[in-house]
């Protein structure tokens, strides 16, 4: 049995070239939609993955591997803790370490309150041959144990983090420091007017 044919400009073929563009147009905003949902959920792992502005640290206590005991995640009022995470096979903190070098001598020069820390996910001897090898002269340490490295999402390295009062957290980044616009950021939270 054939279909009768349905001539053009009938209410028919009307309504169907209305459904096909309305289902097209349809099609074009869930796409949009889509695009939108995996940038928010990529920009979550990414916050998941990072310490990142607004998280509250717990604060613990450790030892330098000059022997000192510190304080990590409560800096002195009115100051700021930078921890520098690292680990000595890691080529891209090598490539950041310029940068670490950098910020820690204009926070040396200003008079901004800043604790620097070398933070190592090595052993003490390999923490100490690798600062010593960079000239790195910050006093280091390393989490109390695989909790805290945890709690603190040191996880992959590099790992720049600014710590404020109470443990907030100022600013976090992980991955090598290759631009000049980062180190600005970063000097800028530190509270370090660059010249």
């Amino acid at each position: 049995m054939e279909l009768p044919k349905v001539p053009i400009g009938t209410p028919v073929r009307v309504f169907v070239l209305a459904a096909l563009l309305g289902a097209a147009g349809l099609v074009v905003v869930l796409a949009g939609q889509s695009r939108e949902l995996r940038e928010q959920v990529r920009h979550l792992r990414r916050e998941r993955r990072i310490l990142h502005d607004g998280v509250v640290v717990p604060a613990f206590r450790t030892t330098t591997l000059a022997g000192d005991s510190v304080l990590i995640g409560d800096p002195p009022e009115g100051g700021r803790q930078l921890l520098m995470i690292f680990n000595a096979a890691c080529p891209y903190c090598r490539e950041t370490l310029r940068h670490w070098k950098n910020v820690v001598r204009r926070m040396r020069a200003d008079t901004v309150a800043i604790e620097p820390y070398a933070v190592s996910l090595d052993s003490d001897s390999v923490a100490r041959a690798y600062l010593t090898e960079h000239a790195f002269d910050v006093p280091a340490i390393r989490f109390p144990n695989e909790r805290t490295a945890a709690v603190y999402r040191a996880i992959g390295v590099p790992i720049t983090v600014v710590i404020g009062a109470g443990g907030q957290v100022l600013y976090g980044r992980g991955g090598a420091i290759t631009r000049r616009e980062t180190v600005d950021s970063l000097l800028a939270v530190l509270g370090i007017v660059r010249s």
